[in-house]
């Protein structure tokens, strides 16, 4: 994944871990101020002690910081299934990410008390 700047005439590489480690990066969407980008990868690395799980994930890249952060992590309950998570779209300021998932462990409900935060939530 890239995003090319067309004023400056520069190609960015977006789906990249924090470290610059290159990953697998597709369908993805800018904020309106071209900050943040939200995008799907297949990539299994572990990304701020969250190890990916299911065939496909939610990735923000912050391009001013520099930081990718997984966005699908869930609870961690799942074990590696086919549970997918695809289909980014970003709000116009870069808070608010959707998405689609199979996953089970993203929303607190009666069935699912257990739940545990993200260990670093996802900020602007």
């Amino acid at each position: 994944m890239y995003v090319r700047d067309l004023r400056h005439r520069r190609t960015e590489r977006i789906s990249v871990l924090t470290d610059g480690t290159p990953m697998r990066g597709h369908d993805g969407v800018i904020s309106a101020n071209g900050r943040y980008v939200a995008f799907t990868s297949t990539d299994r690395t572990p990304v701020d002690g969250h190890k990916p799980i299911g065939d496909a994930n939610i990735y923000v890249r912050d391009r001013r910081t520099g930081r990718t952060e997984l966005i699908s992590a869930g609870d961690g309950t799942l074990d590696h299934s086919k549970h997918t998570a695809d289909s980014p779209s970003i709000s116009t300021n870069g808070r608010y990410v959707a998405f689609a998932s199979t996953r089970a462990d993203l929303v607190l409900t009666k069935d699912t008390i257990s739940l545990k935060p993200h260990p670093q939530p996802y900020k602007i």
